[in-house]
């Protein structure tokens, strides 16, 4: 799997814009920039995301080989900031890429521990809390079983179903 350095992000950022700053935005569209955004979402570099989404690159464009979309690599790395951009912003859809992301966004933040991120999730953006076909289980059973204290009460004050209640007993 190929594994990019943060060294190797900012000299793919640099490439970029010097191709945007000779008036060759066209050719800033190639594997350089994508590489460079996802990195920056890896990352949490949320200037650099910025600028990349303002020249017009993909906000729903994924990694190679595991197929992560931007979103998710931002939640699972704990970026909230980048989070609420991507999804306010640029509206990517706060469920995540369904055909491209192997766990949900919820999923992921829950299972890192992410309580900020699973509290804007549930209360400023539409997340399914009953969970999502590509979860082994659902967010109160994860959070639970993971010992998730805080993200428990975040989950049951957003409306957890009594079905997901009854999945942990």
């Amino acid at each position: 799997m190929l594994k990019y350095s943060l060294l190797g992000m900012y000299m793919a950022h640099h490439q970029v814009f010097g191709l945007l700053a000779d008036g060759d935005a066209a050719g800033a569209n190639d594997i350089d920039t994508e590489h460079a955004f996802l990195e920056a979402c890896r990352v949490g570099d949320e200037g650099l995301v910025l600028e990349l989404l303002q020249n017009g690159i993909d906000p729903n464009i994924v990694t190679i080989p595991t197929g992560h979309s931007a979103l998710y690599l931002a939640v699972v790395n704990g970026h909230e900031g980048l989070v609420r951009m991507l999804i306010k912003d640029f509206h990517v859809n706060p469920n995540g890429n369904p055909a491209r992301d192997s766990r949900s966004p919820l999923f992921a933040a829950i299972d890192n521990g992410h309580a900020g991120i699973v509290r804007m999730m549930v209360q400023e953006f539409d997340f399914d809390l009953d969970g999502d076909d590509r979860d082994p289980e659902p967010p109160l059973r994860l959070a639970s079983r993971l010992g998730r204290q805080q993200i428990l009460g975040i989950l049951l004050d957003a409306g957890v179903t009594i079905n997901q209640m009854q999945q942990l007993l």
